[in-house]
């Protein structure tokens, strides 16, 4: 029961399928403990069905776990050039640098995180934070770069407010896309 109600959090922003390991720690359990009942009233040949099921699953999880981690290391590896790159870009960028995804960048180069985009965007939903020095910044192009995920999930965990999104559209041009990112320069200064 704790695992259901800790499972309904998932609808929250920012949650992710970390929010089911409890409620399917506690399935797996009283699957086990239904299926040692149940076995209790097989035939011992039948007795090992269950077994073989569970000797299935296994093998298929370990063999999707494998599929997906060849997938994911591969594209990682094609993407390792496009990394670089922007991870070049922002190094000699001349002043501070906005990131959504690729924050990480910011740390590489050494400069200094002047806010998190989707934390500060949520903020703003909740009438706590005023993000109109950020769009008066972002309209006198004060950032050097801006970084904007281009992903599907961009849609899904909005980043920006519509407001951020707009100002950036008036100040700065889409100049690279890399990574999955869309590199903005400003408008004054595009290559």
């Amino acid at each position: 029961m704790g695992a259901s109600l800790s499972a309904l959090t998932i609808a929250k922003v920012g949650s992710n399928v970390n929010y089911l390991l409890e409620w399917c720690a506690a399935s797996v359990l009283l699957v086990g403990v239904g299926v040692v009942r149940w076995q209790r009233e097989m035939t011992p040949t039948a007795r090992l069905l269950p077994l073989g099921l569970l000797i299935a699953g296994l093998g298929l999880a370990l063999w999707e776990d494998t599929t997906f981690l060849e997938t994911t290391s591969w594209a990682a590896h094609e993407l390792a050039s496009e990394v670089e790159q922007l991870e070049a870009l922002v190094c000699a960028a001349e002043g501070p640098v906005l990131a959504d995804d690729m924050m990480s960048v910011l740390v590489v180069c050494g400069k200094e995180i002047y806010l998190q985009p989707f934390e500060y965007t949520h903020l703003v939903e909740d009438g706590v934070w005023d993000q109109q020095p950020l769009l008066d910044a972002i309209r006198a192009q004060q950032f050097a770069l801006i970084l904007m995920s281009d992903t599907a999930w961009h849609g899904l965990d909005r980043h920006w407010t519509p407001e951020m999104e707009a100002a950036i559209r008036e100040a700065y041009t889409p100049a690279e896309r890399l990574a999955g990112t869309l590199v903005y320069h400003p408008k004054s200064r595009t290559p």
